[in-house]
């Protein structure tokens, strides 16, 4: 086998569909068909496999349940003026149809972890009158709220509160399941629900991102099957063969026994 076909084979689906595609603008040849693609978005209601980063975390949620919701993404705010609930509530309902992952039911099928999107799912929102809380108790109570563990098998997996304290003050929290999403999506999803929540109709519809995240789980699938996987794999068994030193990093507190996920 020649260097160049070993490097052929070594591209993942995605990195072989943009070599054809730069191929075939040079051709001067046409695109390839829509219809031969495969499709830009999640089909609803449909059983597909889970990441290597999502079964990691349904592992961690499966050995240690307890545990789950010390795993949520988190964001909470104190807000000055009146809040809309009906302008947030499109808001969200806007961000979850353009994000189907936040519609995802995550168990297992057929005997294996799956996920499949949800058409439809309930209110994200919901309001709180917090006007006889101290605040220490109302602390308390967005805390708890936001650290309870999503029903995986009841999306949505986002949440919002607003805790409302007086006519024009209130705290807005707001949390979604790691399952979902990683740290760079947070900050996404509050940006995008900023621009949601400042535009003239929140309610509209957006195209979702394209390419599935089923179609993700696949090119991942076939990556880690592939050599240049296999390469990878052997590269660091060797690095990590043997008895390895502790790093002495310093702490401002002794380690515990069990991770808690912070």
């Amino acid at each position: 086998m020649s260097d160049l076909e070993s490097k052929l084979r070594a591209l993942t689906p995605a990195q072989r569909e943009l070599l054809q595609r730069t191929l075939a603008r040079k051709r001067g040849a046409a695109e390839p068909a829509a219809d031969a693609q495969a499709p830009l978005t999640d089909t609803e209601d449909q059983w597909f496999a889970l990441s290597s980063e999502q079964l990691a975390r349904w592992a961690q949620y499966r050995l240690r349940p307890s545990e789950q919701g010390s795993h949520n993404n988190v964001f909470a705010a104190r807000v000055h003026g009146a809040i809309d609930p009906q302008r947030l509530s499109a808001a969200l309902a806007a961000l979850l149809r353009r994000h189907p992952m936040l519609r995802a039911r995550i168990g297992e099928h057929e005997g294996e972890p799956a996920q499949r999107i949800q058409a439809q799912v309930g209110d994200a929102l919901r309001i709180v009158d917090a006007s006889g809380l101290s605040q220490t108790q109302l602390r308390d109570r967005v805390a708890e709220d936001a650290l309870r563990a999503f029903d995986l098998d009841r999306p949505p997996l986002l949440r919002a509160c607003v805790y409302q304290t007086g006519a024009d003050a209130a705290v807005l929290m707001i949390a979604f399941d790691h399952i979902a999403g990683d740290g760079w999506s947070y900050w996404r999803l509050l940006q995008e629900l900023g621009e949601l929540l400042g535009a003239a109709a929140p309610a509209a519809a957006q195209a979702p991102p394209a390419g599935g995240y089923s179609q993700r789980v696949r090119q991942q699938r076939e990556w880690l099957q592939g050599a240049d996987a296999q390469r990878q794999y052997e590269y660091w068994s060797a690095q990590l063969a043997g008895d390895l030193q502790a790093l002495p990093l310093p702490a401002d507190a002794p380690r515990p026994a069990r991770g808690g996920g912070r």
